[in-house]
């Protein structure tokens, strides 16, 4: 095996070939294909081992669907199959002895860990290196600090996987209430942080992702997944980019790495986890730049970033039209609203759309039916009409006033005075904002704020809103 393999992600492929090779298994024409969304903790707990170590392997473990290689004999399939077995160990034992002693190096001290690691690679150099390479296949950090567009296909699988996962979805979302809930608003490009919330631990060791593993965490993204807001400039150089008919694209593929690995990443994780990750709409959830069902164009810092975008999938992909309306029917097939333990969320508070009765249209001069028309119903959220979308997604704060959030929360079944209404879509450089009737906006510009919500319902905007990386 190479002394220093350069890990890159998900070049799992490249340790498995160079396995291959110093054991003499590997053929010359072999040319592993990209791994796409393989999930390899749950290949390594569908194996089972026989007295001597060996794997006792079945004709379905044997296919490795997710592995996007062609191994053609069944003893080839098991070599890789005992190599992931491995490759497991010397990971458990590297991230043991990391907590131990904080340093890879005295990783020595117990480095005989296992007969069958000392078997396959004996020098501590080779050891270490390959659990670094193992390591750096950790999905969500791969993605996170991917330096090159993705390619169609890797998103378009994740894609697949997610609408999979939404087709009989409705508007509202009903979280589990007996687990805690983070809530991140507006991640728009942040990759990086998102990856950094994801892997935060907790005071046991465990990370938010390890959470999701294991039940105990659930995850709601309240929209607007894509298009960074830090650098305008980049913005304006990358449409000058498309505009000029360029095979260089630098800015423009900058942002493309930002918002579509971003993207990716939720979908992936809508796909992986789907009882405990969830995702709401948000304006900028609108691929096509699209001025129907309750959507509107738009534009920041003069620049339409949803065409922009559009014009770069539509030259460098392939099959656009049918790639594009897939994306746009994932989009429609988000929840709008999510309720939890005494709280809802969703991208924007519904401020346009008032629930006024008889006496209040009464006081304010105006007949019951003028604010019909203005009624927002759960059925039409539950139905995500364009009234509900609308209200959900794209309301601002200068219509915003009387209780609607507090009338929202009564009809999911809230209390009102005990329960938040958690927002984002509105940028404020600070960390949350405390609105009248129990709502908390949270969309900071400079940094991504996240909420943090205990499963008994008990949340205290000073101790549970956070930063990443913090």
């Amino acid at each position: 095996m190479p002394s220093n393999p350069k890990p890159s992600g998900s070049d799992i492929n490249d340790v498995i070939t160079s396995y291959l090779e110093e054991t003499g298994e590997a053929e010359e024409t072999a040319e592993p294909a990209p791994i796409r969304d393989f999930d390899l903790g749950t290949k390594l707990h569908e194996i089972k081992m026989d007295e001597a170590g060996n794997a006792i392997t079945n004709s379905n473990l044997l296919e490795m669907p997710g592995i996007g290689w062609d191994i053609s004999t069944r003893e080839k399939r098991e070599k890789i199959v005992n190599y992931l077995i491995w490759i497991n160990e010397v990971l458990n034992w590297y991230c043991e002895e990391l907590k131990k002693h904080g340093l890879m190096h005295e990783a020595e001290e117990i480095i005989n860990y296992s007969p069958l690691i000392n078997e396959r690679f004996p020098t501590i150099e080779n050891r270490l290196n390959a659990a670094k390479a193992y390591l750096e296949t950790d999905y969500i950090k791969a993605l996170s600090k991917i330096n090159e567009p993705l390619p169609q296909q890797d998103f378009e699988d994740s894609l697949n996987k997610a609408l999979e996962v939404l087709k009989d979805s409705t508007g509202i979302v009903q979280l589990r209430r007996d687990i805690d809930t983070i809530i991140i608003p507006d991640i728009h490009g942040r990759r990086k942080e998102f990856a950094k919330i994801l892997m935060k631990k907790d005071e046991k060791g465990l990370s938010n992702i390890e959470k999701l593993e294991r039940g105990e965490l659930q995850i709601v993204c309240i929209g607007d997944a894509m298009h960074t807001m830090h650098d305008p400039k980049r913005w304006e150089k990358a449409q000058d980019e498309i505009l000029s008919g360029s095979d260089s694209m630098p800015k423009l593929e900058d942002e493309i790495k930002d918002s579509m690995t971003t993207e990716k990443i939720i979908m992936y994780l809508i796909g992986r986890y789907p009882d405990y990750f969830h995702y709401t709409k948000g304006n900028h959830d609108n691929v096509k730049n699209s001025a129907e069902g309750g959507d509107h164009r738009f534009a920041k810092f003069s620049v339409p970033m949803a065409s922009v975008m559009q014009k770069w999938v539509e030259r460098k992909y392939t099959n656009t039209s049918e790639f594009l309306n897939k994306w746009s029917e994932f989009e429609h097939k988000l929840p709008l609203l999510a309720i939890g333990n005494n709280f809802v969320t969703s991208h924007a508070e519904p401020c346009k759309y008032l629930l006024h009765d008889a006496e209040e249209a009464d006081e304010m001069g105006k007949s019951l039916s003028y604010y019909k028309e203005l009624e927002l119903t759960m059925e039409d959220i539950v139905n995500r009409t364009p009234k509900a979308v609308d209200a959900l997604t794209w309301s601002s704060d200068d219509v915003c006033g009387g209780n609607i959030a507090e009338k929202v929360l009564a009809t999911v079944g809230q209390d009102p005075k005990n329960s938040y209404y958690f927002v984002g879509h509105t940028e404020y450089n600070q960390k949350f904002l405390q609105l009248p009737n129990n709502v908390i906006r949270v969309n900071n510009g400079f940094s991504l704020e996240y909420v943090f919500i205990p499963a008994n319902g008990q949340f205290d905007p000073k101790k549970h809103i956070l930063t990443a990386g913090k």
